[in-house]
């Protein structure tokens, strides 16, 4: 982004009560403030009153925050309050998604580029969904020798089995008893998996288990991690790792449908056959990782992306 919009723009972030669009809505937020002056709101999707007759009778609910610019959603449950609220106040509508409604409802796409959506002018497919990690902070934090473990569940991607996922945490300890390494499980972990981690736990591993407010732990434990292993079905945990700049590794699981594999095992595979990420096969060939990629930074290009659009858009 070589100049700076000339005026304060007002974005309201319509977000849902997941984490991975929440995070998706901040990673953009960020790094809009970092190359634009904004006034950021952030509304609760169950607490929007907004209903298609407000669309249709252009009667907007009054609410105690300054009408928006630009409206920015994630998740499906934001759609339509979302698109009923831009054509209201005149907004611009950005959806960090494939939206469930009709693409062309929506102004501006940023999704990830395995949702299949094709790149054009209001379209833009990034690699992987956005997220909050600062990869320049890495000339801040110096990285340890600690190894991270980011453990998910089951998923209709990959037929999660908890003795596989232990095996391979266990045989990573063993392979390198000197290394110190921290394993950190998910709302979706079986209880059967932490209950048989805990009887077997390797002298070299702590088990940090998941916090609701681990929003704030894990970003900086990624950038201080030099190796990270991430269960496949985390698709979100695996990009965060990249633009961390760590050394990024998957453990292997069954993929459910293997004949006819879905969107999300086809993505995981062309990381691993395009060298971004280790798989547990290749690692116990070698006991070594793909090189570290060139700087992935999705936030910040989609954040000047479409900072360029809303200059001719706005026309400022």
């Amino acid at each position: 982004m070589n100049q700076t919009l000339n005026k304060t723009l007002i974005f309201w972030f319509i977000k849902d009560q997941r984490a991975g669009h929440i995070n998706q809505l901040e990673g953009l937020a960020e790094r809009l403030c970092a190359h634009q002056t904004i006034e950021s709101y952030w509304l609760d999707v169950s607490t929007l009153p907004f209903e298609w007759r407000h669309g249709l009778m252009k009667d907007p609910p009054r609410l105690k925050i300054p009408a928006p610019d630009v409206i920015v959603g994630a998740g499906h449950q934001t759609h339509k309050p979302l698109l009923i609220a831009a054509r209201l106040y005149q907004a611009v509508s950005v959806v960090l998604m494939k939206p469930s409604l009709p693409l062309n409802w929506f102004d501006i796409v940023i999704c990830p580029v395995h949702d299949g959506l094709n790149e054009d002018a209001r379209t833009l497919n990034t690699f992987g969904a956005l997220n909050k990690i600062n990869p320049e902070r890495n000339t801040e934090v110096s990285k340890s020798d600690s190894r991270l473990m980011l453990i998910g569940g089951p998923s209709k991607h990959y037929a999660w089995n908890d003795d596989t996922i232990l095996k391979q945490a266990n045989a990573l300890c063993h392979a390198d008893p000197e290394a110190h390494w921290v394993l950190s499980n998910s709302p979706r972990t079986p209880e059967t998996f932490i209950q048989k981690l805990t009887q077997q736990i390797p002298a070299n591993l702590d088990y940090q288990p998941f916090l609701p407010d681990q929003s704030e732990w894990l970003p900086e434990k990624l950038l201080l991690s030099r190796t990270v292993w991430v269960t496949p079905d985390s698709v979100s945990m695996i990009y965060e790792a990249l633009t961390a700049q760590a050394q990024t590794a998957l453990f292997d699981l069954a993929i459910s449908r293997k004949n006819k594999p879905g969107r999300v095992a086809r993505s995981i595979q062309h990381l691993i056959d395009q060298h971004y990420v280790t798989s547990f096969g290749q690692w116990q060939q070698s006991h070594e990782y793909q090189p570290l990629p060139e700087k992935i930074w999705e936030a910040d290009r989609a954040a000047c992306w479409l900072l360029e659009k809303l200059r001719t858009r706005l026309s400022l």
